[in-house]
């Protein structure tokens, strides 16, 4: 067996420095590429994509530079210097509305009563009456900004506003009209009201519509308001059925009046013609007359005597000087003259 020399030592140590020379080059290498990904991921983390039905905001710094990125890839400076924000603006959202206290926690008054009771809370009407409403309301985003960065919990903000709404537009209506024709007009309050107030916060929202599902008494007084609800609508049946009544026959009374009417200018036209003859004739005959004063009157005189005479049962005829009667002719009923 043979010792080794000095020199094999050595050598040894070099090769392991080799190796060690070697392996930190790699793993900077390794740590070269990896820092490279890293700054090309981190600067790609700036790029999002904007869908169809979202609105993107960019901000940088903490600022909003733009609020109006259209649908497609868009790049903003890494977090944090920058991001894309994505908002759904052309999406309508749908909330339900069937208590009007919006907080049923233990520590509310409005818990304590539901604990209590188990009733959740009414509104009160204009005439003192309870009504449970039930309503659904549907809203959008209208700015994005402000719905972002101007509001927070927005569905719970909502159901507030929705509530103190409802409250103020069944407290001025009587009963009978919250339940039946007045349904719209509670609605349309109710949206009236949200819009002003989310308008007026800068939420951002928007309602589109508010629609009246389902307004009922308490369960004690449901009868009685069931009666009423069919009165009220037999009464709107009658009342219905007068005005169709009216209708058919008020066009018929007017095509009647018309025909009177029409019959009436007739006959006046008719009577003035007539009347307008009879007067031009006697201006003709008082025209021959005055040209011929004794034989006009005696043609009249024989006229008249004419027209007269076979009317007359009992004729005496009498001198023309003197007035003396020189004979009396009785007709009788058979027609013959009989001279006394």
């Amino acid at each position: 067996m043979t010792e080794p020399t000095p020199n094999e030592p050595a050598a040894e140590g070099d090769v392991l420095r080799q190796q060690a020379r070697s392996s930190l080059r790699h793993m900077l290498r390794i740590a070269q590429v990896a820092l490279v990904l890293a700054l090309v991921g981190y600067g790609l983390s700036g790029i999002r994509t904007i869908r169809p039905n979202e609105i993107g905001i960019k901000l940088s710094c903490g600022k909003v530079v733009r609020a109006d990125l259209k649908p497609g890839i868009h790049m903003a400076l890494p977090w944090p210097a920058g991001r894309i924000e994505r908002v759904a603006v052309k999406s309508v959202e749908r909330m339900v509305v069937d208590d009007m206290s919006a907080n049923l926690s233990t520590e509310a008054a409005s818990g304590e009563f539901y604990k209590r009771t188990g009733l959740k809370s009414y509104c009160m009407t204009g005439d003192n009456n309870l009504v449970h409403i039930t309503f659904t309301m549907q809203y959008v985003v209208a700015d994005p900004v402000d719905y972002l960065y101007h509001s927070r919990d927005h569905e719970e903000l909502l159901r507030h506003l929705a509530n103190s709404a409802a409250l103020h537009a069944v407290g001025v209506m009587p009963v009978e009209d919250v339940m039946t024709s007045g349904k719209g007009a509670v609605a349309e309050e109710i949206r009236r009201r949200v819009a002003a107030d989310l308008d007026a916060m800068d939420a951002g929202l928007g309602i589109t519509s508010v629609e009246l599902t389902e307004v009922v008494p308490p369960p004690k007084v449901q009868k009685n308001f069931d009666d009423v609800v069919n009165a009220q609508l037999e009464a709107r049946k009658v009342i219905s059925e007068a005005e169709s009544y009216r209708n058919t026959k008020l066009p018929q009374a007017n095509g009647q009046a018309n025909r009177m009417n029409q019959q009436a200018e007739a006959y006046k036209q008719q009577q003035v013609k007539h009347a307008q003859g009879e007067a031009e004739r006697f201006v003709a005959q008082l025209s021959e007359y005055r040209k011929a004063r004794q034989v006009s009157r005696q043609r009249l005189y024989l006229d008249f005597l004419t027209r007269v005479y076979p009317k007359l049962h009992n004729k005496i005829i009498v001198q023309e000087e003197g007035g003396k009667p020189v004979g009396h002719i009785r007709l009788q009923a058979d027609g013959n003259r009989r001279k006394k």
